[in-house]
Order: structure tokens, then C-alpha cells, then sequence
């Protein structure tokens, strides 16, 4: 069995009240642990002035890369990790959110099937990490994700869930990732769905803490940023079908799963499909 590296970043600043829960999930990665995966994670700080690098240094581990310097923004951080890794499996996650501990394990399975870009079931948790809630995603069309539609018409993408293989940031424009403040993950989703299908598996892989004053709490300047990006334009039959796309997004788990290509685990063979 190839094992594959996984390489994650994490861009932060002044984290110290919530990095080490962040880094304590990617560390327990059972692929990991056993193994079948080996593990680049890359810290990328932006001068933090609280204990954040303090914490993350005493950990003395050696899967660990600490990266400390004043940035213009988690993009700008983002995109130093990116430079940095070298695994073939690429995901960030902030400080605060938190990964399955079993993410790696599900992610590598369905590598193997020729799947370049995977997103699991939309979870948030409280300040406490409780969960707060989980949905399953029905599907992501390429094109709405090129007009921009998901998290306006339709729900949005969670970047907590989502990971990819390393060949889909070829050719990427670090530089407009770099200069972006709010929207960067969605530059990342347009860029990839030029090049393939976004598929939906139906399990925890991560999930987003819901924390008062973070950056994403900012709507209406993401949304700003986000159609700057922007290149098509939609036609009406365009807005018809998302209005189709939205009902079925709302729809039981069994609808989306029928209609949407949605892998489950099939408990008769035991593994994913």
C-alpha cells in the first residue's frame, strides 16, 4: 500500500486559547498513528505576541513545522505553507477547528478511487466543541462553484471538511491568494473545479468552531470579495436549476444520497463506495 503524506497548515495569530485543541486533532490522526500515512504539518504564524508559538514549540514534536513572522493575513500565511509542504494530500485547518481523528484514514481510502478533491459532512461545534450541528451536502455543481452561487443560493463549501490531492494547486496564483483578506478559500474551490468534480463522502472528517469575533463572522465583506473573483456570467436557466439544487439540499439524507453521488460506507464489504 503507497502510503501518502499529508501535508496541513495552519495559519493563526494569537491562538493560544485554541491552538493546541487544533493541533491535538491532527496529531491523533489514527492513518498516522498506525502508519499507513505519514504527517507535514506546518504552523504558520503571523508574529503571534500571546504564548501561541510557546505552546506549539513545547511540544517537541517531530511532524511539527513552526513558522513565525508578520504577515498581512491568513492568506498570506496560507500561501507560505503551501511553498513549504511537499505531501501529495494538501488541507488547512484554522486554529480552533478540528479534524475526525479518523479524517486520513476515509481521505486516503477514497484517493485510491481516483478522487482529486473530497468534502465530508458539514459539522460546526460551540466554543465548547460541542457538536452544534451536522448536515450532509447534497452535491457541488462545477459551474455554480464558478458563478460564485455557493454560500449565497446555495449552501457554502466548509474548508474544514475538505481536502485534495496536491496536483490541483499546480499552476495556482499564490500571489492573488496571497492578497485575498476574506475569500480565499473560495478562490481555491473556483481554481479547482476548472479541473475536476468536488465529491461528497458521508462521515465527520472536520468541522468549524462557531467563535464570537472570527473573521468569518465578516458576511457581507466575504461576499464582497468573493464576487470580485468572479469570471463567468449566469444565464436564467442557470438560476432555475439552483432553485431545483437548493430544494434537494433541503430534501432527507436518503434523496440527496440517491441523487447525488454521495460515497457511504457499505457495511457488506467494508469500505467506502
Amino acid at each position: 500500500m503507497e502510503i501518502k503524506t499529508f501535508s496541513v497548515v495552519t495559519p493563526c495569530y494569537n491562538a493560544e486559547n485554541t491552538i493546541l485543541e487544533t493541533v491535538d486533532s491532527i496529531l491523533r490522526q489514527t492513518a498516522v498513528l498506525s502508519g499507513r500515512a505519514k504527517l507535514e504539518y506546518l504552523i504558520c504564524d503571523g508574529g503571534s505576541t500571546d504564548r501561541t508559538v510557546e505552546l506549539v514549540t513545547g511540544l517537541r514534536h517531530p511532524d511539527i513545522r513552526i513558522l513565525s513572522e508578520k504577515d498581512e493575513g491568513m492568506y498570506q500565511a496560507l500561501v507560505k505553507g503551501i511553498r513549504l509542504a511537499t505531501g501529495e494530500v494538501f488541507s488547512y485547518l484554522n486554529a480552533g477547528d478540528t479534524y475526525s481523528p479518523f479524517a486520513f484514514e476515509v481521505v486516503q481510502e477514497l484517493l485510491k478511487k481516483d478522487i482529486r478533491w473530497l468534502t465530508g459532512l458539514q459539522v460546526v461545534y460551540n466554543e465548547s466543541s460541542h457538536f452544534t450541528s451536522v448536515r450532509l451536502p447534497f452535491r457541488y455543481r462545477r459551474r455554480f462553484l464558478e458563478l460564485g452561487w455557493y454560500g449565497e443560493r446555495l449552501p457554502a463549501l466548509q474548508q474544514e471538511s475538505t481536502f485534495w490531492d496536491r496536483s490541483l494547486m499546480d499552476g495556482l496564483d499564490l500571489e492573488r491568494l496571497a492578497s485575498l483578506r476574506y475569500a480565499g478559500d473560495y478562490h481555491l474551490w473556483m481554481e479547482f473545479a476548472k479541473k475536476t468534480d468536488l465529491r461528497v463522502v458521508g462521515t465527520w472528517l472536520g468541522g468549524f468552531k462557531r467563535q464570537r469575533g472570527q473573521l468569518s463572522e465578516n458576511r457581507e465583506a466575504y461576499r464582497t470579495e468573493q464576487l470580485s473573483l468572479v469570471e463567468k456570467r449566469s444565464h436564467s436557466l442557470d438560476a432555475m436549476a439552483a432553485l431545483l439544487e437548493r430544494a434537494i439540499w433541503l430534501a432527507p439524507d436518503f434523496v440527496k444520497e440517491r441523487m447525488g453521488k454521495i460515497f457511504r460506507f457499505d457495511h457488506g464489504k467494508q469500505e467506502w463506495e
